[in-house]
């Protein structure tokens, strides 16, 4: 079974402040998001039930053929790992 594919973006800002008469202490700013635009995606499948291509069309989210659920093409009887959503996370450097 071949995944669906995906595209994640990512997005970093950093701030240095200069501290000091001599300008020789400072503070860096850092925030970092991932997955900026939330994607929901596969990550991972442990498992590898396949319906045929041609029962059903993998243009469409998210559908029902027969007695089969479909996520992106995928079978919903799989076990799957999704990706995480948006996280972030921030740091402050204190150079001395």
């Amino acid at each position: 079974m071949k995944l669906p594919s995906y595209g994640l973006v990512d997005a970093g800002v950093s701030y240095k402040l200069l501290l000091g008469q001599n300008r020789g202490d400072s503070v860096l700013f850092r925030l970092n998001v991932n997955n900026v635009l939330d994607a929901v995606y596969i990550s991972e499948s442990k498992t590898d039930i396949i319906k045929s291509q041609t029962d059903f069309d993998t243009a469409v989210s998210y559908q029902t053929y027969k007695d089969a659920q479909l996520f992106k093409g995928i079978d919903t009887s799989n076990n799957v790992n999704f990706g995480f959503g948006r996280t972030w996370n921030y740091s402050l450097f204190y150079n001395f």
